[in-house]
């Protein structure tokens, strides 16, 4: 069977992962049916600042290169850190009107790119999943790889799983919601507020890394300030990976979700199934979701229409 063509893009932070790492992981992916392709900017390339690789002005040209030619159905962000934001004001005037049906896959940082790149072009859908040159996406779940394989083959393997929900004393909320994935970093989610507008019955999925609580309550503000969180049907809380509450120590996510719930009528599940742990599970842009409160105090997360894995036995991870 061919081999699926990704561009391998540095969006993004600095390299995690040394030359010999970085093709050791090339090889691994060949081997799993992703013939990976590094486009740069190199890691040589310095920009104004030490927090990403090359200028904005460089990684956005790569970036469009990437999404512009026919020769790569995915294009695959590197590594995320920070620069994704930098990148927007330019990449806009560097596409075509119209471009090759590509999937464009990533998240923490990168998820900026790829959450504007789903609501502004029709063409190009948008992955919520390891970056290519992360060194976790290989020793991860195994179930999160083989999702995510599968989804860059073009199957469809269900989105499920079992959450718990936040009490919202003194409001109607819906035991059964439907609406469509808008999975993003929380902070990330706040800077897009003014150049995106998430699609009518959102989900939104919300996960962060290394961040102190005051910062993430603010980001809620922004929110619920632009409207995102009172037009939501649910937010889903995902990992919090090393962020830190009022005294320094490990934030416990429940306080995060009882803040949510003071923001939003919309029901508010917690479901650590992704983030920047060890749980990745990858999440289309758009998809259709279905959730569900328990009188227990858990709920459910499915598809609206659950329908079969399509995927061929040759695609499944060893």
């Amino acid at each position: 069977m061919m081999a699926l063509r990704a561009a391998v893009v540095n969006t993004s932070g600095r390299p995690l992962l040394s030359p010999a790492g970085r093709a050791a992981q090339v090889g691994r992916l060949a081997s799993l049916g992703v013939r990976c392709e590094e486009m740069g900017p190199d890691e040589q390339e310095s920009g104004p600042h030490g927090y990403s690789v090359a200028t904005a002005e460089r990684r956005a040209e790569v970036l469009a290169a990437a999404l512009t030619s026919p020769d790569y159905p995915v294009v695959w962000a590197a590594q995320g850190g920070f620069g994704a934001t930098e990148i927007l004001p330019r990449l806009a005037g560097l596409l075509p009107v119209t471009l090759p049906p590509t999937l464009f896959v990533g998240f923490s940082d990168s998820c900026a790119l790829g959450a504007w790149l789903a609501t502004h072009r029709p063409d190009v859908g948008f992955l919520h999943a390891t970056h290519a040159l992360d060194p976790r996406l290989l020793t991860g779940r195994r179930s999160d790889l083989a999702a995510l394989l599968r989804r860059l083959h073009g199957a469809a393997p269900p989105v499920t799983g079992t959450t718990t929900f936040a009490a919202q004393p003194g409001r109607r909320v819906e035991a059964v919601v439907t609406g469509r994935a808008v999975p993003l970093n929380l902070s990330v989610a706040a800077c897009l507020t003014a150049v995106l507008t998430p699609p009518a019955r959102a989900v939104l999925l919300l996960e962060d890394v290394d961040d102190d609580l005051r910062r993430l309550l603010r980001a809620l503000d922004v929110l619920a300030c632009a409207g995102w969180l009172r037009r939501a049907r649910a937010v889903v809380l995902g990992e919090f990976t090393a962020c830190r509450d009022e005294r320094g120590g490990a934030l416990d996510v429940t306080r995060l979700a009882a803040a949510v719930a003071e923001r939003t009528d919309a029901p508010v599940h917690l479901w650590p199934e992704f983030g920047h742990g060890r749980a990745r599970t990858p999440l289309p842009f758009g998809l259709s979701l279905r959730l569900e409160q328990r009188p227990n105090g858990t709920g459910t997360l499915g598809p609206v229409d659950a329908s079969p894995d399509p995927t061929p036995k040759e695609l499944r991870v060893p």
